[in-house]
Protein backbone atom coordinates (compact mmCIF):
# COMPACT_ATOMS: atom_id res chain seq x y z
CA UNK A 1 0.00 0.00 0.00
CA UNK A 2 2.77 2.66 0.91
CA UNK A 3 4.24 1.71 -2.53
CA UNK A 4 1.10 2.72 -4.27
CA UNK A 5 0.21 5.68 -2.04
CA UNK A 6 4.07 6.76 -2.50
CA UNK A 7 4.01 6.30 -6.72
CA UNK A 8 0.61 8.47 -6.81
CA UNK A 9 1.91 11.24 -4.55
CA UNK A 10 5.00 11.01 -6.46
CA UNK A 11 3.36 11.46 -9.73
CA UNK A 12 0.51 13.74 -8.82
CA UNK A 13 2.55 17.11 -9.47
CA UNK A 14 3.82 15.87 -13.08
CA UNK A 15 -0.82 15.09 -14.10
CA UNK A 16 -1.21 18.31 -12.31
CA UNK A 17 1.08 20.77 -14.17
CA UNK A 18 1.08 18.87 -17.34
CA UNK A 19 -2.18 18.98 -19.16
CA UNK A 20 -4.66 21.26 -19.28
CA UNK A 21 -7.39 21.50 -16.19
CA UNK A 22 -10.17 21.22 -18.56
CA UNK A 23 -8.58 17.66 -19.35
CA UNK A 24 -8.68 16.45 -15.63
CA UNK A 25 -12.38 17.80 -15.43
CA UNK A 26 -13.44 15.75 -18.43
CA UNK A 27 -11.26 12.45 -16.75
CA UNK A 28 -12.74 12.59 -13.27
CA UNK A 29 -16.07 12.94 -14.42
CA UNK A 30 -15.95 9.72 -17.17
CA UNK A 31 -17.63 7.02 -15.77
CA UNK A 32 -15.91 4.61 -18.21
CA UNK A 33 -12.11 5.83 -17.07
CA UNK A 34 -13.30 4.86 -13.44
CA UNK A 35 -14.87 1.92 -14.69
CA UNK A 36 -11.48 0.93 -16.38
CA UNK A 37 -9.38 2.62 -13.58
CA UNK A 38 -11.17 0.27 -10.89
CA UNK A 39 -11.20 -3.13 -13.47
CA UNK A 40 -7.15 -2.20 -13.53
CA UNK A 41 -6.54 -2.04 -10.08
CA UNK A 42 -8.56 -4.68 -8.96
CA UNK A 43 -7.55 -7.89 -11.32
CA UNK A 44 -3.90 -6.33 -12.43
CA UNK A 45 -2.85 -5.28 -9.23
CA UNK A 46 -4.95 -5.62 -6.08
CA UNK A 47 -5.90 -9.33 -6.86
CA UNK A 48 -2.88 -10.58 -7.84
CA UNK A 49 -0.65 -8.89 -4.98
CA UNK A 50 -2.72 -10.71 -2.06
CA UNK A 51 -2.81 -13.96 -3.80
CA UNK A 52 1.02 -13.38 -4.18
CA UNK A 53 1.40 -12.76 -0.58
CA UNK A 54 -1.04 -15.37 0.59
CA UNK A 55 0.27 -18.34 -0.98
CA UNK A 56 4.18 -17.60 -1.86
CA UNK A 57 5.28 -19.36 1.19
CA UNK A 58 3.61 -22.70 -0.20
CA UNK A 59 5.79 -22.71 -3.60
CA UNK A 60 9.80 -23.00 -4.55
CA UNK A 61 11.73 -20.40 -5.54
CA UNK A 62 11.58 -22.17 -8.90
CA UNK A 63 8.36 -22.12 -9.03
CA UNK A 64 7.27 -19.08 -7.85
CA UNK A 65 10.04 -17.99 -10.71
CA UNK A 66 7.89 -19.78 -13.27
CA UNK A 67 4.43 -17.98 -12.29
CA UNK A 68 6.47 -14.39 -11.71
CA UNK A 69 7.69 -15.02 -15.18
CA UNK A 70 4.51 -15.80 -16.71
CA UNK A 71 2.69 -12.10 -15.68
CA UNK A 72 3.78 -10.46 -18.78
CA UNK A 73 3.16 -13.87 -20.85
CA UNK A 74 -0.49 -13.37 -19.59
CA UNK A 75 -0.37 -9.76 -20.33
CA UNK A 76 0.57 -11.00 -23.89
CA UNK A 77 -2.34 -13.00 -24.80
CA UNK A 78 -5.17 -10.71 -22.81
CA UNK A 79 -3.53 -8.35 -25.28
CA UNK A 80 -4.44 -10.33 -28.11
CA UNK A 81 -8.65 -10.45 -27.22
CA UNK A 82 -9.02 -8.00 -24.43
CA UNK A 83 -8.95 -4.25 -26.23
CA UNK A 84 -12.00 -5.23 -28.53
CA UNK A 85 -13.82 -6.39 -25.81
CA UNK A 86 -13.11 -3.91 -23.26
CA UNK A 87 -12.77 -0.81 -26.06
CA UNK A 88 -17.16 -0.80 -26.91
CA UNK A 89 -17.78 -0.58 -22.84
CA UNK A 90 -15.68 2.87 -22.99
CA UNK A 91 -16.77 3.95 -26.38
CA UNK A 92 -13.55 3.70 -28.23
CA UNK A 93 -12.15 1.88 -30.71
CA UNK A 94 -8.86 0.12 -30.50
CA UNK A 95 -7.74 -2.69 -32.31
CA UNK A 96 -6.44 -6.02 -30.48
CA UNK A 97 -2.84 -6.67 -30.87
CA UNK A 98 -1.60 -9.49 -33.36
CA UNK A 99 -0.02 -12.38 -32.90
CA UNK A 100 3.68 -12.43 -34.21
CA UNK A 101 6.67 -14.45 -34.17
CA UNK A 102 8.64 -11.99 -32.02
CA UNK A 103 5.60 -12.09 -29.06
CA UNK A 104 5.75 -15.90 -29.64
CA UNK A 105 9.23 -16.17 -29.30
CA UNK A 106 9.45 -13.81 -26.38
CA UNK A 107 6.80 -15.83 -24.19
CA UNK A 108 8.96 -18.51 -25.17
CA UNK A 109 12.01 -17.12 -23.49
CA UNK A 110 10.01 -16.00 -20.71
CA UNK A 111 8.68 -18.87 -20.06
CA UNK A 112 11.84 -21.51 -20.48
CA UNK A 113 14.03 -19.21 -18.51
CA UNK A 114 13.55 -20.02 -15.54
CA UNK A 115 14.01 -23.86 -16.33
CA UNK A 116 17.34 -22.98 -17.98
CA UNK A 117 18.58 -20.95 -14.65
CA UNK A 118 17.80 -23.99 -12.08
CA UNK A 119 19.95 -26.67 -14.64
CA UNK A 120 22.51 -23.85 -14.60
CA UNK A 121 22.46 -23.84 -11.55
CA UNK A 122 22.42 -26.87 -10.31
CA UNK A 123 24.84 -27.89 -12.26
CA UNK A 124 26.97 -25.71 -11.20
CA UNK A 125 26.32 -26.98 -7.09
CA UNK A 126 27.60 -30.30 -8.30
CA UNK A 127 30.98 -29.00 -9.61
Amino acid sequence: MVMFLTIGLGVLPLAATSGCQTDLGHLTHSAELWFLLGSLTLFSTLLPFVLMNRYQRHVSSSEAGVIYGAEPVLACLLALFLPEFLAPVIGVFYANESASIRLVLGATLVTVSPFLLRSGMSESKQN
